[in-house]
């Protein structure tokens, strides 16, 4: 009983904490919850567009979730906006890992897209970072490396008051550096990815790509609803945007709708 006492501390400092996290993700989704349903009965009702608001409500209260932006995604599509749709999708699927019916509507809503662009293709590390990456979400590996950090504090903290077996505070101590460091550098990677690279879906029928930054700049190439682009640039409101093939070209921002 007293070996126990001698840890009792501990336990209540890392119980202290996790539960304090699990609080705030229950309270933020106690409050949204009801809004929820009620956006869900009025999708079932085909009332679309009162769906999409109380929806977008919550969004703009700053909450979100993957199921919150795959019932977007699915209203929209009902209501043929297509761009928007791919665009709901795709912010569901950045939260839902390999979601079968979130992967299925996204395909069938590509189907109704025009343009059918090819993508580079990537090298070979390059894949599988991505692919590595993809493994976590940004919102996982930033509460893995708070968890580890946690942790990594209680057993330093064990191991200078020698309430471990001699050796064993020290081997759990370089545990812990080695899994907070490496979550740690995940979470820096996504974050930086998501920083630096700004993907988005056309929402306008069809769009003239221009070689400057103004309407009166020659036009470079034609993309339709629905296609998924990478922003290089911005200058104003005018943003430069990368095809899957590689091709740039300038485009008005408020064509795009930001993933």
């Amino acid at each position: 009983m007293m070996h126990f006492n001698r840890y009792r501390w501990a336990i209540s400092f890392l119980g202290f904490w996790l539960s304090i996290l699990a609080s705030e993700q229950l309270l933020a989704d106690s409050v949204q919850e009801q809004e929820f349903r009620q956006g869900s009965r009025l999708y079932t009702r085909g009332q679309y567009d009162e769906a999409v608001e109380k929806w977008q409500s919550i969004l703009r209260s700053g909450y979100e979730s993957g199921q919150l932006y795959y019932n977007l995604g699915n209203a929209y599509y009902k209501m043929n906006d297509i761009g928007r749709a791919i665009q709901h999708y795709e912010k569901a699927q950045r939260i839902l890992r390999d979601d079968d019916d979130l992967q299925n509507n996204l395909d069938m809503a590509r189907l109704k897209t025009k343009d059918k662009i090819a993508k580079v293709p990537q090298f070979f590390l390059s894949r599988v970072l991505e692919g590595f990456l993809d493994l976590f979400t940004t919102n996982v590996a930033g509460y893995l490396t708070l968890a580890s950090v946690y942790l990594l504090t209680l057993a330093a903290i064990l191991n200078l008051k020698q309430l471990l077996a001699p050796g064993l505070g020290k081997l759990l101590v370089v545990v812990m550096i080695v899994f907070s460091s490496f979550f740690a550098l995940v979470f820096a990677l996504k974050s930086y990815r998501e920083e630096t690279t700004q993907t988005a879906v056309v929402l306008a029928e069809e769009v003239n790509a221009k070689s400057e930054p103004q309407s009166s700049a020659s036009t470079l190439f034609i993309i339709h609803e629905g296609l998924k682009v990478t922003i290089t640039r911005n200058d104003g409101s005018w943003v430069e945007i990368k095809l899957p093939d590689g091709n740039k070209g300038w485009v008005e921002l408020a064509t795009l709708g930001k993933i």
